[in-house]
């Protein structure tokens, strides 16, 4: 009787094995006893975007400058104390745009306080999520949530107002151009507006 639940119990061991080897493949039992190759799994469906979404591989001239800008600037910063590596991500990431040598330390100049302003903002706001992580409308948290916002929002228009003077006209240009191609891989919600109950 212990022989037999000794063997039994080996048995579901090595069926469960066999099976968890054999579904880890993507093959099924089935297939397996026959000898079948696998059949593929169908790919997961994308969700379609939201009513009113802007695809800028189809209409790129519809994102608004201000969001590309946004969105390229927030895609390449670099912090201020960047390592060599850093800035050879940086440089990597805006060689496309084909600026100088002087205008990319100037680009990179720009961008590195404002990485780091919107660091500090970043980790006000990871504190308060920390301790809140879904705050109520009109209660502080919220409050302080929506303001570090404003403030991020800010950061991003100073490094983009700074941005004519410190690049030479041409970079500027070559930045504006690369930002334009960036819209491109793009999709833009516009913020609906507000509905009265």
């Amino acid at each position: 009787m212990k022989a037999t639940r000794i063997l039994l119990l080996l048995f579901a061991i090595v069926f469960v094995v066999s099976f968890l080897l054999l579904r880890g493949r993507g093959v099924s039992r089935a297939q397996a006893q026959q000898g079948l190759a696998p059949v593929p799994s169908a790919p997961a469906t994308a969700q379609p975007d939201p009513a009113g979404t802007i695809d800028g591989a189809k209409n790129p001239e519809l994102i608004p400058d201000q969001v590309a800008y946004r969105l390229v600037l927030l895609g390449i910063a670099e912090p201020e104390n960047a390592t060599d590596a850093q800035k050879a991500r940086f440089q990597a990431k805006i060689a496309p745009a084909g600026l100088d040598v002087s205008d990319t330390e100037a680009l990179l100049g720009v961008l590195a306080p404002f990485q780091t302003q919107l660091d500090g903002l970043n980790a006000q706001g990871n504190q308060i999520l920390a301790r809140n992580p879904f705050p109520l409308s009109g209660t502080p948290d919220y409050q302080n949530l929506v303001q570090l916002g404003q403030q991020k929002d800010a950061a991003i228009a100073q490094a983009i107002s700074a941005l004519p003077a410190r690049l030479s006209s041409d970079g500027a240009a070559k930045l504006q151009s690369f930002v334009q191609t960036q819209k491109q891989g793009m999709k833009y919600l516009p913020d609906a507006p507000m509905t009265k109950p």
